[in-house]
Formats: structure tokens, C-alpha cells, sequence
């Protein structure tokens, strides 16, 4: 009767052994599963942040670039100006920068200077390229 109930209870032990190994598994498999599913929804968090990140570059870019093509239209505008220089001269005094009229960024254009004397005004003009 004692060996009956010593086999019994061997019996039971092992269920209950076999029952929390399963419940063991379980756990685990449970808890790799949700660690899987949060490593995906970390990395698709991170993908989304870097997609946004690089959108929002190549719109600073295409800004910095559509300002970089308006100057540099602009600057080509402004490099077809002239430029006037006058000076006096009155009893062998001269007097320069007397007066001085510049028109945009001189890069290609004309140079006049003037000059005016006791005897008279005089006039000279150059072309300038750079």
C-alpha cells in the first residue's frame, strides 16, 4: 500500500513537473514573442525618425538651393552695372573721389571718369572684363 502511494504521488510529481515545464515554455515563447514584436516597432519608430530627418534635409537643401540660384541671378545682374568716377581740378589742386556713383558689383562693364578743369570738362571711358 505504501509502494502504491509512493507510485502514485511519483506519478503526479512528474505531471506537475511535465504541466510547469510546459507553462515554462510557454512564458518564454510569450515573452520572445512580445521582446520580437517591440525590437520591430523600435526599429520601425527609428526608420520613421530617420525619414523624417532626411525629408526635412533635402527641404533645407532645396531651400539653400533655390537662395543660391536667386543670388547668384542676382549677382549676375548686378555685374553688368557701371561705374562713374568724377574729379575736380581747380589750380592745380586735385580733388579726387569728390564724387563717386557706383552701380552694382563691377565684374563686366564700363568706367567713365570725368574730370573737370579751369580749362574745360573731359571725358574717359574704359570696358573692363574680369
Amino acid at each position: 500500500m505504501v509502494e502504491e502511494i509512493d507510485a502514485s504521488k511519483a506519478q503526479q510529481i512528474t505531471e506537475i513537473e511535465k504541466d510547469l515545464n510546459n507553462q515554462q515554455a510557454a512564458l518564454l515563447q510569450s515573452a520572445r514573442d512580445e521582446i520580437d514584436r517591440l525590437n520591430e516597432k523600435a526599429a520601425n519608430l527609428k526608420i520613421g525618425a530617420i525619414q523624417q530627418a532626411q525629408a526635412k534635409a533635402t527641404e533645407e537643401v532645396n531651400q539653400i538651393t533655390a537662395q543660391a540660384t536667386a543670388l547668384g541671378e542676382s549677382s549676375t545682374l548686378r555685374a553688368t552695372g557701371t561705374t562713374t568716377i568724377k574729379t575736380e581740378v581747380s589750380g592745380g589742386t586735385t580733388n579726387k573721389g569728390a564724387s563717386v556713383t557706383t552701380t552694382g558689383a563691377l565684374v563686366t562693364g564700363t568706367k567713365t571718369t570725368e574730370t573737370k578743369t579751369s580749362q574745360g570738362t573731359r571725358q574717359s571711358t574704359s570696358s573692363t572684363k574680369n
